[in-house]
């Protein structure tokens, strides 16, 4: 670990690279955000084209860096200053050098390239050599150094960075052309700016080691006035770029107007630090902090209403650049704490210690602004007749919403950091009972146990489907080519898993069987997931892998008997070795379910809940339920269900926050069990694996008045790894494979990727319109008797609902008017009803129709539109 450490800090700091990651990477990356606005591109070319445009962009600067230092040596030495190439071997400079041209060279395997990105990545090589290497060295050639460094570190990269994503979105954008000639004007003399502040702010060093420099040349005055004359054309080449990309960001300009009269007042108030020059402090704050900073994000901001989806570039975008932001937040919340409306709650929210309190008080705060929000979403519906400029400017409003809860969680990190991570270091190292960890082992193995040994019948309909039914997820779309699936194959895992299982169950060889248990339970539960339908049970899998390699047999377990007997076993007393594995579990349902929350309204917004698509969604799965429908119309109380749906969001937003103190996690029990047991009430959904797995919130090893948790006096036995520590925490063996699974299912939770194992749980995020489309089945028999095959499912407790995905992929290829897929389409979905609906063998004919019809119930009868979709014939 010190070698990894002392390796990033040579690239960042001695090299010197963490500057341009800083400093101009955020700026070129907004030219590739640009055109993708203007362009059409898949979420997926958009995400690897920008991840492989970052990473050419750091070798570039990489190789820039490393041939002005290498060819700098000398002169450093002279002059004293430190060059991290001076300490390196010559084997070592040339494997620096090598990695950062290949680091440089091979995104383009992926991006596309013409003879004008060869000639300008040409371009770029030569003016490193020209610029730093004699005989040329440019760099001591007076005004073409200038020119030079211009070039090859703003000019060259803006112009390729620009036409690679000319090329990405197809050369579609009409004023590309007049786009470049501006954006290299501005960048031409930006460039120039730029390195002559740098020869300004080296003019003591270069006098020292003899670096003859345009300004060693012509002297600090003549220097400072070409670096205003540099400044003023800069500035009005920038206003003509945001004129420019204007024309397709209309709120671009107006904010950037907004930033120089905040600016002005920054201006104002700011202190030029030492080493600055009135220019450089002047560009600071008018220019660069606008161009890293705010451009890049506004720009994606912008992309997030075109049909590319921008959230996770977005995302990587905030995470690669944290450092900048940080500043920008921090600056932000000083600047409303010092106000007077904030100095009233400042105490409660940041300064007071007791944890209860503060969240109180958080969570005050937070139910003031989202009703404020509330009051301005009714505002808009009332304003904005049209449905479709409404539902635009509330996921406008939403967005702003989600942006100020993370707001708010952000002030507690910097506001009140200290205890903070006090309070967070102390979750993590929590100490907990063995006790616990065993008994939610057997609870936990228990319902699995059960559920396999009962046979898995509507798991096992999936495996008889024919290939061209399997449908690619996420990220794992090769694996349905390679695994084999028949029933035969999926019984005999299903038996393997009932007895692994079973040793689970017991706590026998629990270090090993549990490892056998992972593959087979990959197999189980994600089979039924490659044809169309994915079951969110992915917990089945993540709560075994943090099982199998944590002390879950201590006690209560074969295990522990046969270390007894041997009289090997010592009474476990709290520690972190039984807490840890606990706390990664907590931690996973933490993310299930503040992501579900936060994309309902990054991705609907307070639509989802304030208007009739609550009651769309429960009328949907009445629907999908044989026209169920409840004791209690509650589709009858919208002002209750929209209530209701608030409360939902604010409940999975804050659960985290409740798993922090051991005493608010009945809070956490009480809403899930809550919310899961309406659910499956109101609408035939109750995740039952999630809600059983808030069983191991409770603290079992408190029920003093059970026997089995009465100790005899005894003398307390210290395990031997008690004192921990956080950086010692990945010495436990659950450490690795807890971190692995936080990490994937943090991306896939945030990006909102539903795939399999790493995913994120369903958020029932989506717009559900008040009509569905649903397949008719007339079945005959040879008498030519019509058979209700639903009415039959209904009966044996077929769900439905479980293959509507497949109607829905079936009308989505009748649109598209692709006839040979559409039949194979519909046989497969006929299998599926055979398959799982018993009384189907003696149909002959099945001619299936597709339907648009209310989700009201009292209109279900009326239907709306028909279209024959095919015909099957059991004999052809």
């Amino acid at each position: 670990m010190p070698k990894l450490f002392a390796f990033f800090y040579l690239f960042s700091t001695k090299l010197r690279l963490s500057k341009p990651w800083q400093y101009k990477v955020p700026l070129l990356i907004s030219f590739p955000y640009f055109l993708i606005k203007t362009g059409d591109v898949d979420s997926a070319t958009f995400l690897y084209a920008i991840l492989a445009a970052f990473a050419t962009t750091i070798g570039f600067a990489g190789v820039g860096y490393v041939t002005n230092d290498l060819s700098d040596r000398k002169k450093d030495v002279l002059a004293q200053k430190e060059n991290a190439l001076n300490k390196l071997s010559p084997w070592a400079i040339r494997g620096i050098l090598i990695g950062c041209i290949l680091v440089a060279i091979l995104p383009w395997l992926y991006l596309p390239w013409d003879t004008y990105s060869l000639l300008l990545i040409g371009v770029e090589f030569s003016l490193f050599y020209l610029y730093a290497f004699p005989p040329f060295r440019l760099k001591e050639r007076g005004i073409l150094g200038l020119i030079t460094d211009a070039l090859y570190a703003h000019v060259v990269p803006a112009i390729l960075a620009s036409w690679t994503f000319y090329l990405v979105i197809g050369k579609t954008y009409k004023q590309f052309y007049l786009f470049l000639v501006i954006l290299v004007a501005w960048q031409l003399f930006s460039g120039i700016r730029n390195i002559l502040s740098h020869q300004i702010k080296d003019y003591e060093n270069d006098l020292l080691s003899g670096t003859n420099t345009w300004v060693t040349q012509k002297g600090i005055p003549t220097a400072t006035l070409l670096l205003k004359s540099c400044i003023t054309v800069e500035s009005l080449a920038f206003l003509c770029f945001i004129g420019i990309i204007g024309l397709q960001i209309s709120f671009l300009p107006w904010i950037y107007g907004i930033y120089l009269i905040v600016a002005i007042y920054a201006f104002a108030k700011a202190k030029k630090k030492k080493q600055e020059t009135p220019a450089k402090h002047f560009t600071n704050i008018f220019l660069d902090h606008f161009y890293t900073q705010w451009m890049p994000i506004l720009i994606l901001v912008s992309i997030i209403f075109i049909p590319t989806e921008v959230s996770l570039v977005l995302l990587v975008h905030l995470v690669l650049f944290a450092r900048s932001m940080y500043q920008n937040i921090v600056s932000l919340l000083h600047a409303i704490r010092g106000s007077r409306a904030s100095i009233i709650l400042n105490h409660r929210l940041y300064i007071e210690k007791n944890y209860v309190r503060s969240l109180c008080w958080h969570i005050l705060l937070m139910l003031g602004y989202v009703g404020l929000f509330c009051i301005a979403y009714y505002s808009l519906n009332y304003f904005y007749t049209d449905k479709a400029t409404f539902f635009f400017w509330q996921n406008i409003l939403s967005k702003v919403l989600v942006l100020t809860i993370l707001l708010q969680l952000a002030s507690v990190f910097i506001l009140k950091k200290d205890i903070t991570v006090h309070t967070l270091k102390k979750f993590l190292l929590e100490k907990n009972s063995a006790y616990n960890l065993a008994i939610f082992r057997i609870i936990f193995f228990f319902f699995i146990f059960g559920s396999l040994v009962r046979g898995m019948e509507s798991s096992m309909a999936w495996t008889t489907l024919p290939e061209t039914a399997r449908v690619g997820l996420p990220y794992i779309g090769w694996l349905i080519d390679i695994l084999p699936i028949s029933p035969e194959i999926y019984d005999s895992m299903r038996l393997i898993g009932v007895i692994l299982a079973f040793t689970g169950l017991i706590g026998f060889q629990t270090r090993w069987t549990l490892k056998l248990y992972i593959p087979v339970a990959f197999y189980l539960w994600a089979v039924p997931c490659f044809f169309g339908k994915l079951n969110h049970n992915q917990i089945l899998l993540w709560i075994p892998i943090i099982f199998a390699f944590s002390q879950c047999s201590a006690v209560w377990s074969v295990d522990a008997i046969i270390k007894k007997l041997r009289k090997t076993w010592t009474p476990p007393e709290k520690s972190v070795i039984y807490g840890l594995p606990l706390t990664l579990i907590w931690i996973h349902l933490a993310m299930i379910y503040c992501f579900s929350g936060l994309h309902k309204l990054w991705d609907t917004g307070l639509f989802w809940g304030l208007s009739d698509n609550i009651i769309n969604q429960i009328q949907l799965e009445w629907v999908e339920n044989y026209d169920m429908t409840t004791a209690i119309r509650i589709d009858k109380y919208p002002i209750l269900l929209r209530t209701g749906a608030i409360g939902i969001i604010l409940f999975e937003i804050v659960y985290p926050l409740f798993l922090i103190k051991p005493s608010l996690r009945f809070i956490n029990f009480i809403g899930a069990w809550s919310l899961h047991l309406t659910a499956g009430y109101l609408m035939n959904i109750d995740f039952v694996n999630l809600r059983r797995s808030h069983f191991s919130l409770i603290n079992w090893s408190r029920l003093k008045s059970l026997r089995l948790f009465r100790k005899k006096k005894e003398t307390p036995v210290l395990h031997p790894h008690e004192d921990f520590e956080a950086k010692t925490l990945y010495k436990q063996a659950v450490f690795y494979p807890g971190i692995i699974l936080v990490l994937g299912n943090l991306f896939f939770g945030i990006a909102g990727i539903n795939s399999w194992p790493f995913s994120a749980y369903p958020a029932y995020s989506g717009v559900v319109e008040n009509t569905v489309q649903l397949i008719k089945i007339d079945a005959y028999d040879q008498n030519g008797q019509l058979t209700d095959v639903k009415s039959l499912g209904k009966e044996q407790s077929f769900r439905w609902e479980n293959i509507r995905p497949f109607e829905t992929e079936i009308a989505h290829t009748f649109k598209q008017g692709d006839t040979v897929l559409l039949q194979e389409k519909i046989e497969s979905y006929w299998k599926l009803w055979t398959s799982k609906v018993q009384g189907l063998d003696a149909i002959e004919k099945v001619t299936m129709t597709l339907e648009t019809t209310s989700l009201v119930p009292e209109e279900r009868h009326i239907i709306l539109d028909a279209q024959v979709l095919g015909t099957l014939n059991k004999n052809q």
